[in-house]
């Protein structure tokens, strides 16, 4: 059901933004970001630290989700320290449990920032030409540790892969080419990823 309203909202707030319909925007999008919240909560949230810093990471992210509906290069960056902050959280959470997958995991998250920061590059100007890197190998190493979790969190894996997936067009709409097709592709895969990661939080 959650998904359900997930995807109805996702697909609400696309429409208005082609439309540039701003108030739906606004009502859209927070009911998106809403959807992953209640999961977590209403499952109920596993007891211990690994539920708790998962769920900081979902509400930043809904935090990160609310600034990037702003244009400005403020707006941006106070989005994208949220979503760090949220990462770092996912990745202290998703180390708790890593097993012989991180190998597997950090040789995924070393390709990633490669190929990643040699794309980008040439499209950063100060101060994402610091802030990016940063940025890059943050969720690069929660996509090593939530692969590496994958035996004990499956989920943790394939949210983990989802959400770095979802920020490649996030990055081509700011950076290279502002395109409708980026959020097309880009939302799907991040609320896939958020739910994902937050079904790891419930107890089962």
């Amino acid at each position: 059901m959650i998904g359900v309203v997930i995807t109805l909202a996702a697909t609400a707030w696309l429409v208005a933004s082609t439309v540039r319909e701003s108030q739906a925007r606004y009502i859209a999008k927070p009911l998106a970001s809403a959807g992953f919240l209640i999961t977590a909560i209403t499952g109920p949230l596993a007891p211990g630290t690994r539920a708790t810093l998962v769920f900081a990471g979902l509400v930043l992210g809904a935090t990160g989700d609310m600034a990037l509906m702003g244009q400005s290069d403020r707006a941006f960056i106070t989005g994208l320290v949220a979503f760090l902050a949220g990462h770092i959280a996912y990745v202290v959470a998703f180390a708790l449990d890593v097993g012989p997958l991180l190998w597997f995991g950090a040789a995924v998250a070393s390709v990633l920032v490669i190929v990643v920061l040699r794309w980008l590059r040439p499209f950063l100007s100060p101060p994402f030409h610091l802030a990016v890197p940063v940025y890059v190998v943050v969720i690069a190493a929660m996509v090593a540790v939530g692969i590496g979790s994958a035996r004990a969190y499956p989920l943790a894996g394939i949210g983990a892969v989802l959400f770095a997936a979802s920020d490649v067009f996030v990055a081509r709409e700011r950076f290279v080419h502002s395109s409708a097709l980026n959020p097309v592709l880009g939302l799907p895969l991040y609320y896939a990823g958020q739910l994902a990661i937050a079904i790891t939080a419930i107890a089962g």
